[in-house]
Parts: structure tokens; sequence; C-alpha cells
């Protein structure tokens, strides 16, 4: 298939662009900078530089493209509406094809807020932490374009890891360096966590199988604190101590997203496994410290 991919050179893109060039699909990356197209010749992936805020600028490779495949986001005030406008256009590209199109969205279980309970299943009720707040609405937009030729699907990681980028790579790279990993709140909250490889298999499964109109979330199944997430990294780093940040002071820094630090959740992937026969290989952060912390290191 020949597969639009936005976000190309990012932390999810990059992996997914790898994995559906090595499956054997056509993957047509976009990317900022021009510097990057060698870094996408090597994974297999053919590089399209232009800006998502910029729809005239990859428009047309979009509209060549069977899948599109929506990974990008620009942190920054202008953020939210650089998404709001790439998905515009990839929902205007669809919807004008005279053959069949499928879409994928990626959004982030972070929509869902706090799940303490039972793990939390697509039907449950989203109710997002402020930070994005804004999310729900695209993922209705996204939807909304399922009908006739078009499909639609809405994916919802959790928090990835492995490699050297996200929250925990951030988290071992201070284990490593500093020999402490600072955490907001008490370490008693639970992230719903994704390993970043069993994610690229999660959406070449979802592209390959094209469902009409679904949500789908990516989660690992396990449930471990923070805190414990933490120890395990330092432990494998050779030490160290864990920093707590109170919510207080660490929102005079990093503003909302300080209250998406300490959100504590559940979240079943229990359709993506039944719906699609996915089976993600790594489902702890905890155990699989050591080889996370080597990964990083690049060994």
């Amino acid at each position: 298939m020949k597969i639009f991919l936005t976000g190309a050179t990012g932390y999810i893109g990059q992996a997914v662009g790898r994995v559906l060039a090595k499956g054997g699909h056509e993957v047509f990356g976009l990317t900022h900078s021009p510097e990057k197209s060698a870094d996408l010749k090597a994974l297999g992936v053919s590089a399209v530089v232009g800006d998502i805020k910029k729809p005239e600028t990859f428009r047309q490779q979009a509209d060549a493209c069977e899948v599109l495949v929506h990974t990008a986001f620009e942190y920054g005030p202008e953020g939210v509406a650089a998404d709001k406008t790439a998905l515009d256009a990839l929902i205007s590209s669809a919807k004008s094809a005279k053959s069949p199109r499928f879409l994928l969205y990626t959004s982030g279980v972070f929509v869902l807020g706090n799940q303490k309970g039972a793990p939390a299943e697509e039907t449950a009720a989203v109710q997002p932490v402020a930070a994005v707040a804004w999310r729900p609405a695209h993922e209705q937009t996204a939807l909304s374009a399922a009908g006739g030729a078009v499909s639609a699907v809405v994916l919802r990681p959790g928090c990835v890891y492995g490699g050297r980028k996200g929250l925990y790579a951030n988290m071992i790279s201070s284990a490593v360096e500093k020999h402490s990993v600072q955490i907001v709140g008490d370490g008693s909250n639970c992230w719903a966590n994704i390993y970043l490889e069993d994610l690229a298999q999660l959406y070449k499964l979802i592209i390959e199988k094209k469902p009409q109109k679904e949500i789908y979330h990516a989660t690992d199944g396990g449930v471990e604190t923070l805190q414990s997430a933490a120890e395990a990294i330092l432990a494998a780093a050779g030490g160290g101590k864990v920093e707590h940040w109170p919510v207080e002071e660490a929102r005079k820094k990093m503003g909302p997203f300080a209250d998406a630090m300490t959100i504590d959740q559940r979240v079943s992937s229990e359709k993506a496994k039944k719906q699609l026969g996915w089976r993600p290989a790594m489902t702890s952060v905890v155990k699989n410290a050591p080889a996370l912390v080597a990964q990083w290191r690049g060994k």
C-alpha cells in the first residue's frame, strides 16, 4: 500500500515508518527538515519535505496515497491549531479521492483522565487532563470522516517507552547522567504504558486490517507505580535517588502538563487484542529496566 505519514522523523512516527516499510509498504514520510531525508531513506521511507501547518506542502503526496497516518504534533502555542489544520487537510484528501481511503489519527490515553478502577475500555467517557482538553474534539473530527469509501480509526497510545526519546527516556537520561530521577508528586500513581515497538506493530495491524470506524487503546496492561519504575531505572543505571517535585512547584515551570504527570490510569487494550490479534511483547517497565537503559545507551 502507499502510505502517507506525518511526523515521520518523530519518536512514534519514525518507528511506525520503519515497521511499515519493512512490511513491504511504500511509505512517504513528512518532515520539516531536508537534512533528515537521508535518515528516512535509511528506514526505507521516502521523504516529503513540508509543514503540517501548510497543507499545500504535502497535499499532492497525500492525495496519491490510500492510507493517511497522522502522528505529528508540534509542541508550543501553535500546536493545537497545527494539529487541526493537518487533520482537516488529510480528511479533505480522503473525501476527495475517487478510490477508498483510510485515515489513522493519533490521540492518547490522557483523554481518559484518571482511571483507578477496572481498566478503562474504549467506550469509557473522556475526561481529559487540562493539557489535552482539546483532543476529544479532534478525535471526533477524525471519526466523523468515516463513511462511504473513507474509513477512520483513532489510536490512543499510553506513555511510550523504549529508545532515546519520550518521558521514560528522560528519566533514564537523568538516572545515567545525574544519578537521580525527578518525578512530579509522590510517585504512587500508575501510568498506562506501551513499548514503542509494540505500538508500531499495532499501527501496522490497524492499517492492514482497515477497520471502518473504531477507537483503539494501545497499552501494555502493566500496573506499576511511577515510584517503582523510577527505582528500577535507577538500579539499572547504577544507583541513585528518586526526587519528588511537589505539583504546585512543578506547575510554575510545566504549566498544565505538571498535572498530567500525576495521572493515575488503568487502561484496557483487550479490544485491539481480540479484534486485531495484537500481542504486545513487552509488558513492564520495571522488569525490563536493564534492557531499556541498555537501549538508551545504544548497546
